[in-house]
């Protein structure tokens, strides 16, 4: 294989990893899979130190003109030096992160913590070409008084194959260092040609039968196509949706690996030339989507779907329609996609909808008189995708798609809002009709003696006393929802106030004298809050509820900045206290006139 390297100007230099044992030769084993991480057959954190028998993994050091063979010397009483020729464009290749840390600085032993990275996780075991992990990248704790002097290289997957290996005895080795220093790989392996050292296989098998341009030509496309999709970044997730892919690809899926980055480097090629083409990819990305879910609650929408992925996608990156492209095509094409795409939104929501009335356990005939037409609904959305799917097979390009399909679209938006509001009613009604929940959690915080058991109390009587009615009386679905959303946000916001009540009175961050003005405060500003709206509440109890959630809300955030011990991040300069919406002449507290916890506190 090296002379053919070196008469053949289109091989690239294979690189040279150079390990020490007491083998006279190194037998290359073939695997399933890797026994653990690279981290276990490192030993990173002192405990396994078997970790590296029958790995899977072979450490060796890189070259580096030299000190690479200068590091395997100065590695225990072995016998062997073992140089190992292997090509890195014929190999998957990672550069492994994480590691370890947590010794102290004086040298003093403590507990090892991992820290995060890929040298932790186990790599799949390539059984077709060879992996190659670099470690520069792996954080290894030694202590203060150790220094890591270079970096392990693991071989892995089928390097034996490939790489061509000459062994000598520790001694000689070290006459090769003599005159290794500045030389490189090529050099090197003229040094040991000059010393007549013949380099031989770590294995034999009917794979290197094959003329060796045909299996370092495979090894190459294989090699090359698993690295692609390993740095890969943002764009994994759009291309697995537009193959219809739900996992990612197995790591030795070459046939798949190499279908990925044919349509990758088409629709690259397609936003270089039109940058507004990134937008419209994004777009049939979220309409694939929408359709996968839609197919998941109707299975009709998947014909549909594959009518939409063969125009929108397949049609777009043929060669006769990008001649028809051009910066204002693809302009009006994302407008059009961008109104598509809310259209098809509304008839996934509708489909949610319709499934939920399904599901609810009511004769047929009070659903219809609950939900007037949601039956034929479905029959509806059926015959419309078995329109658009014999439309789509006789359209060219997006445009006409788009345009039969708008013209056999129902009224979706107008059919989902008059049933979601009906919905939404009942199942508020549902469940806000019984009154025992809401009461026994009201109950529950005025237990608690903290200033939130006045507004629980108050919460408790709004909702006997007027909300209540609404759900359990009135057929005016918009009132029902108006006062479900304010019941559902009221008790939400309570609890999150009482919540920081128990933080800043349970905290450590304020001094008592100073915890026991703030909670006087909130409280008078409870107190004087809901005096107000037992005026109001008659006149228009929704909005006087919606004003004492402003104010529950208000509270919760200072009562949460307050617990912290930052208050001065609310109150800056005079630390003015917690203002009153109807008192004309506000209430200001100057937190710096306050008195240490030992005198008499001069809040009012």
């Amino acid at each position: 294989m090296l002379t053919k390297f070196e008469t053949n100007s289109k091989y690239p230099q294979p690189r040279l990893f150079i390990r020490t044992d007491n083998s006279p030769s190194v037998l290359c084993k073939k695997f399933e899979k890797y026994k653990g991480s690279p981290a276990t057959h490192m030993n990173l954190k002192g405990l396994d130190e078997g970790g590296y028998t029958d790995s899977g993994y072979l450490s060796t050091f890189e070259y580096r003109y030299g000190l690479g063979l200068k590091s395997v010397l100065g590695y225990g009483a072995f016998h062997y030096v073992h140089f190992i020729f292997l090509n890195k464009e014929i190999a998957e290749v990672s550069y492994l992160t994480g590691g370890t840390c947590g010794l102290t600085h004086d040298g003093e032993q403590t507990l090892l913590i991992n820290k995060e990275g890929s040298v932790w996780e186990i790599p799949y075991y390539q059984q077709e070409i060879p992996q190659i992990f670099f470690t520069q990248g792996v954080e290894v704790e030694l202590g203060s008084l150790n220094t890591r002097s270079d970096y392990e290289v693991l071989l892995g997957g089928n390097w034996g194959d490939f790489a061509e290996i000459i062994s000598v005895e520790k001694k000689f080795a070290h006459e090769l260092l003599k005159e290794a220093p500045g030389k490189n790989e090529e050099e090197f392996y003229q040094l040991l040609v000059q010393n007549k050292l013949i380099p031989y296989k770590a294995q034999k098998n009917e794979l290197q039968q094959i003329p060796f341009e045909h299996r370092w030509n495979a090894a190459f496309e294989k090699a090359s196509l698993i690295n692609w999709w390993n740095c890969v970044s943002t764009d994994k997730e759009q291309l697995l949706v537009f193959t219809q892919r739900e996992n990612y690809p197995r790591p030795d899926d070459f046939n798949l690996l190499k279908e990925l980055q044919c349509l990758h480097a088409s629709k690259n090629k397609l936003e270089q030339q039109y940058p507004g083409m990134q937008e419209y990819f994004s777009q049939v990305q979220e309409v694939i989507c929408k359709y996968q879910a839609l197919s998941r609650i109707y299975t009709m929408y998947e014909n549909e779907k594959q009518a939409f992925l063969r125009v929108g996608l397949g049609n777009i990156l043929s060669d006769t329609f990008q001649q028809q492209l051009n910066a204002n095509t693809v302009l009006q094409l994302c407008n059009e996609l961008d109104v598509y795409l809310d259209n098809l939104k509304n008839e996934f929501k509708l489909c949610l909808l319709i499934r939920k009335i399904a599901s609810l356990q009511l004769t047929l005939a009070v659903k219809e008189s609950m939900f007037p037409g949601w039956t034929s609904l479905g029959l509806l959305l059926e015959e419309k995708c078995k329109k658009n799917c014999a439309n789509s097979n006789h359209v060219g390009n997006l445009h006409e798609l788009i345009f039969f399909f708008h013209q056999n679209t129902l009224d979706v938006k107008g059919v989902l809002t008059q049933l979601s509001v009906r919905f939404n009613a009942y199942e508020y009604r549902q469940h806000y009709t019984m009154s025992l929940p809401i009461v026994s959690f009201c109950n529950a915080i005025q237990e608690s003696e903290l200033p939130t058991k006045e507004l629980a109390k108050w919460l408790r009587d709004f909702y006997i006393d007027y909300a209540i009615h609404f759900f359990q009386s009135t057929d005016d679905y918009q009132k029902i929802n108006e006062y479900g959303k304010l019941m559902d946000v009221l008790l939400d916001n309570l609890k999150n106030l009482h919540d920081s009540m128990i933080k800043l009175v349970n905290g450590k961050k304020l001094e008592k004298t100073l915890k026991h003005n703030f909670l006087r405060e909130i409280q008078n500003n409870i107190m004087f809050t809901l005096m107000h709206f037992k005026k109001v509440k008659e006149s228009d109890p929704h909005a006087a509820g919606q004003e004492v959630l402003d104010k529950i809300k208000k509270l919760s955030r200072w009562a949460t900045v307050i617990s912290t011990g930052k208050y001065n991040s609310i109150y800056s300069t005079s630390a003015r206290m917690f203002y009153e919406p109807f008192n004309n002449q506000k209430r200001i507290v100057l937190l710096d006139q306050l008195e240490p916890p030992s005198q008499k506190s001069k809040i009012q």
